[in-house]
């Protein structure tokens, strides 16, 4: 009897720290703006943003999901930003135009920044099928990039979710 009370505390406080838990982990995969030093974008439903980018990076987010087989080591969907101090957005594209680096599929000028999105198809080490979906954006300090990279066969799944991060990304 008189371990009775303490097992039956030890139980409750398991479940409330447990349901605490969960509770935190589902708050990691929904939509939320993420504002950087210079740019805002939304994180969509399904990403995890770190609260600390590795090096060089001002944001990276992934799915939790993993591929399958030889893409068993590879995210589902991975997302990162980054920022090219001292050069022009038009250096960028012209050299990536000249390379054919990159497909370029939309120039624009939104709320007075100029931007382009391009994609393409690269083999990854393990020869894995990576589609990866970039977007340009001249801000005050620099070009911020987004690489948004994802397994070719099942980008479908993911172009939702891709277009969130594209649309989203703005200089402030």
């Amino acid at each position: 009897m008189e371990l009775l009370v303490p097992g039956l505390l030890l139980v409750a406080l398991m479940v409330y720290a447990s349901t605490r838990i969960k509770k935190k982990a589902a708050q990691a995969l929904e939509e939320e703006v993420v504002q950087g030093d210079g740019f805002t974008i939304i994180k969509p439903e399904g990403l995890i943003s770190l609260a600390y980018p590795e090096n060089g990076l001002l944001f990276s987010a992934y799915t939790r999901d993993f591929g399958t087989g030889p893409a068993s080591e590879v995210r589902h969907c991975r997302a990162s930003v980054t920022l090219h101090r001292g050069v022009r957005l038009a250096e960028i594209r012209n050299k990536a135009v000249r390379e054919k680096a990159l497909n370029i599929t939309d120039d624009m000028t939104a709320e007075g920044a100029a931007s382009f999105i391009a994609d393409r198809v690269i083999p990854d080490k393990d020869g894995v099928r990576i589609r990866e979906f970039v977007k340009m954006v001249e801000g005050v300090d620099g070009v911020f990039e987004l690489r948004a990279a994802v397994i070719a066969e099942i980008e479908d799944d993911y172009l939702d979710m891709i277009r969130v991060l594209l649309r989203s990304l703005r200089t402030d």
